[in-house]
């Protein structure tokens, strides 16, 4: 029941009039045309919700080409669509604290971003319980955005920061530690039985496999790689660079 950051229209109900209100999709976009039109219906003052227990079978790309040639598209979408909603489109939503520590970890400055990281850490706990929130329980919050924050933060790494990094060897050392996130997820997805999509029908197959870890590893980074080229690409196509700046949590706050 929390807010996310926007839904596709793979299977959309929405009200007629409020589609014909809007103008439907702006045919001015190839990709990201449904993120921006669900975000035009929420400035309009409609509710628009996530069902997960919808789901829409279809057929994926066919070969691995097409499939990143696919991610890197929507990757162009981002400079867009930044253009269209500044406010909605981030590659990384922190405080400013977590920020500034981390540009001082990347300028080579670790020992102070790690001392400012570590003040800023240990205040949160003391603000939650000022505010009523049992001590165990803000700890326990506390670690949770802290982990959050780290993993978002290698996510724009990632996905459009990289090229920044790779003249430096501190860089490259921070690009590898970006990779651990993908890593973790592989380990995680080969404990789980997934099936593929069918190519026919509503039902899924009753056949099941097991993902190799190093390959989905391979295959999540790639995923990265390709959507971060689109980024970049249409941040150059589009003259600008809001795709690729961080914003901090305090600008959202009343």
């Amino acid at each position: 029941m929390s807010r996310v950051s926007y839904v596709p229209t793979a299977a959309l109900i929405i009200r007629r009039n409020a589609l014909a209100n809007l103008g439907g999709f702006d045919e001015h976009l190839r990709y990201g045309e449904d993120v921006d039109l669900t975000w035009r219906l929420i400035a309009a003052g409609h509710t628009v919700r996530y069902q997960p227990e919808a789901t829409v079978w279809h057929q994926p790309r066919p070969t691995l080409r097409a499939w990143l040639q696919q991610r890197h598209h929507y990757g162009t979408s981002a400079a867009p669509l930044s253009t269209r909603h500044p406010e909605l489109l981030t590659c990384a939503r922190a405080n400013g604290w977590t920020l500034t520590a981390a540009a001082l970890t990347t300028a080579g400055r670790p020992g102070l971003g790690a001392t400012l990281a570590a003040a800023s850490t240990a205040a949160l706990p003391r603000t939650l319980r000022r505010k009523g929130i049992p001590a165990r329980a803000a700890l326990t919050l506390t670690a949770q955005g802290q982990l959050g924050a780290a993993t978002m933060l290698a996510a724009a790494i990632r996905r459009g920061w990289w090229p920044l990094l790779l003249p430096t060897k501190r860089g490259r050392r921070i690009l590898a530690a970006s990779l651990l996130p993908c890593l973790a997820e592989g380990i995680a997805h080969a404990t789980r039985t997934l099936s593929p999509h069918p190519s026919r029908g509503t039902e899924p197959p009753s056949t099941a496999r097991r993902l190799d870890p190093i390959r989905w590893t391979a295959l999540r980074i790639a995923d990265d790689l390709a959507y971060s080229t689109g980024v970049i690409t249409g941040c150059l196509r589009h003259r600008t660079l809001g795709p690729l700046l961080p914003q901090t949590t305090e600008r959202h706050q009343p």
